[in-house]
């Protein structure tokens, strides 16, 4: 792969988010990491998602794990109600260790008692239970009803996107998630495994997410791929993150595999 001024600036805020070594193993569990991080609670442990190994579980009996989920993400995980993520589809990897910061979350921090009930639900979940309802949904078509008209800021997006803007220091978010917004190339690393896909989700959503990002550091979520989120966002307008989210929510989703 060709190093440019924009691959080794990725690379760089890989290292510097990661903070920790943690051994490769079979789980994300075995990679939780406590580095000492800065935020409104102090002391919070990282989940090391950069030596994260394919998630297997089994997605018939996640089949029958799902009926809570289902009631805001939609039959299959295809959510018509934009600010609930779209699931089908998306990667196990990425859905496992969303699962896993919901079980170490406070849910009475005030993102989840007013947004969403998550902590409480995950926390009644085994981990055999996450691995099995993380594979289901990756196993899912998505069905997603694209925007009828494209917005106006939809070429500023996809320039963002694919290429970022140096002059401001915005990576491409391409080189994490895809051409195409398929998620990152699983070839390239096994960190690429835990970036999700993006294409045809909800533009309400990611709107939300990179806000998050952008000005509470990722809180209340605890992982490197947080981190490094935090770092990106921060470079990101209100204008930035509507061109980008409405770029992504136009491009038809497919398989992130």
């Amino acid at each position: 792969m060709k190093t440019t001024p924009l691959t080794n600036t990725l690379a760089a805020l890989l290292l510097i988010a990661a903070g920790a070594t943690a051994r490769a193993a079979d789980t994300v569990v075995e990679h939780r990491v406590n580095t000492a991080v800065s935020t409104r609670a102090g002391v919070a442990n990282l989940y090391d998602m950069r030596r994260i190994e394919p998630i297997r579980g089994d997605a018939a009996a996640g089949a029958a794990k799902v009926t809570i989920c289902v009631a805001c993400h939609g039959p299959q995980g295809n959510s018509v109600v934009p600010l609930f993520p779209q699931l089908a589809g998306q990667r196990a990897e990425y859905l496992y260790g969303r699962l896993l910061d919901f079980q170490d979350a406070d849910e009475k921090l005030p993102y989840y008692t007013a947004v969403i009930p998550m902590p409480q639900q995950a926390r009644e979940m085994s981990d055999t239970d996450l691995r099995d309802i993380a594979v289901y949904f990756a196993a899912q078509v998505p069905e997603v009803t694209l925007p009828p008209t494209l917005a106006a800021n939809i070429h500023q997006g996809e320039e963002l996107y694919l290429h970022g803007d140096s002059e401001r220091g915005i990576p491409p978010c391409q080189g994490c998630h895809g051409a195409y917004g398929e998620g990152g190339p699983v070839d390239a690393g096994s960190q690429y495994l835990a970036y999700p896909a993006l294409h045809g989700q909800h533009a309400v959503f990611m709107t939300d997410r990179l806000r998050n990002y952008r000005e509470n550091g990722g809180w209340p979520h605890f992982s490197t791929d947080d981190k490094i989120m935090h770092s990106v966002a921060k470079t990101l307008s209100d204008q930035d993150i509507s061109a980008i989210t409405n770029y992504l929510a136009w491009l038809a989703p497919t398989s992130s595999r």
